[in-house]
């Protein structure tokens, strides 16, 4: 599994075993989940699962389980857009 940050709607710093290596070539399937604020409680449990509910992205899309978002990837650079929907 490869994760990133998103910065100003791009993604960034994507890596799968190391640093910035990327993401692996095929089709992925993507979760998105929100920046949670460790200074709020990112050791407690219950305070960082509450920051995810109530952050803009939608609960489905951030699990790769209930997610219904994928990626084909290319060797190289590649372009990704998602449309996250509440329904």
């Amino acid at each position: 599994m490869a994760i990133g940050r998103i910065e100003d709607g791009n993604i960034l710093d994507v890596r799968t075993y190391e640093e910035n290596d990327g993401a692996p070539v095929g089709l992925q399937r993507v979760a998105i989940k929100p920046h949670v604020d460790e200074s709020l409680g990112m050791n407690d449990p219950v305070k960082a699962a509450a920051q995810m509910r109530n952050s803009r992205v939608p609960m489905r899309f951030q699990s790769t389980k209930t997610s219904p978002l994928t990626a084909e990837i290319e060797q190289g650079e590649n372009e990704l857009k998602f449309e996250l929907t509440s329904e």
